[in-house]
């Protein structure tokens, strides 16, 4: 996957394979691993386009030790 297209197209694509292979992305993990900096913005998109795509808001420790709260998304079964 290239990650370095940063076209909102090939980000929506990043964002639903990665929904689809793996039911679920965090907003720290679509930018640090998908190269996607708004990753709300491509989500609502996903929606609009007609996946069933669930937000809950969760608490986790960052890689540097800091609590933080942040989406994590999961695609619900048709």
């Amino acid at each position: 996957m290239r990650v370095n297209d940063t076209s909102t197209a090939a980000q929506r694509q990043r964002a639903a394979k990665h929904l689809k292979e793996h039911g679920s992305l965090s907003t720290p993990q679509a930018r640090r691993d998908l190269n996607i900096m708004m990753p709300a913005a491509r989500i609502h998109e996903l929606k609009r386009a007609g996946l069933n795509i669930e937000k809950i808001m969760v608490r986790e420790e960052s890689e540097n030790g800091h609590t933080h709260r942040f989406a994590r998304y999961f695609l619900k079964n048709e």
